[in-house]
């Protein structure tokens, strides 16, 4: 409980070290005029940002006097927000991902995530649906499960016509084409939101089909 714990709050001094598959990260925190060592899962903080954590302070017995956090307060500005969602932190939401979220909900991000949890199921329902679909039509998406789904193309100037034919079937995707990857992996990403429908979706899914069809694609 957050009550049980000690707060600390200051701004990000320095990195000492981080692991950068798991978040552990051992920082200084300016606190009060006082450099404190603090040691936790800080996936997404950087220098210079300001952190507020919760924890106990313990006596390590090579590295002396450190504050051990449990959790760290959540980010209350919109680019702060990003971060930490973009950071990987939770499941299945990337950098791409946490700007479509924080440019739609901003500064009220974590108060929907956390009280309106029927929105985070809506985006879920619709990814699957999605995900479904593409599958069922011989699209290659890999193994993803995010609501921003790899369309691999392969080729770079089909993945640029393949744009401007979805385009013109109302249907807005973003194409990524070296050098931003190698060529055989060029790909449009189809990204989804809570406010999609699975009508919507659907339809968006037919007019793929067609434009895929005709680029020989799909079947």
């Amino acid at each position: 409980m957050k009550e049980d714990l000690e707060t600390i709050k200051g701004y990000i001094e320095h990195i000492i070290y981080r692991n950068e598959a798991n978040g552990y990260t051992v920082l200084s925190l300016m606190t009060d005029g006082e450099e404190v060592t603090c040691v936790g899962m800080f996936r997404g903080a950087d220098e210079g940002e300001s952190l507020e954590v919760y924890g106990d302070f313990t006596e390590h017995a090579l590295y002396g006097r450190q504050f051990k956090a449990f959790r760290m307060a959540q980010p209350e500005d919109v680019v702060s927000i990003e971060r930490y969602l973009g950071s990987g932190a939770i499941r299945g939401v990337g950098a791409a991902l946490a700007s479509r979220i924080v440019k739609k909900f901003g500064a009220d991000t974590f108060r929907i995530m956390e009280q309106e949890p029927e929105r985070q199921q809506a985006l879920w329902d619709v990814t699957n649906y999605a995900l479904e679909g593409f599958r069922n039509m011989g699209c290659e998406i890999g193994n993803t499960s995010t609501p921003i789904i790899p369309l691999f193309i392969r080729d770079n100037l089909k993945t640029f016509t393949i744009t401007r034919d979805l385009l013109e079937e109302g249907i807005f995707v973003n194409p990524v084409v070296s050098p931003a990857v190698a060529p055989q992996d060029t790909l449009i990403r189809f990204s989804l939101m809570a406010t999609h429908t699975k009508d919507q979706v659907t339809t968006a899914l037919e007019k793929i089909h067609k434009v895929f069809k005709k680029h020989g694609l799909v079947d």
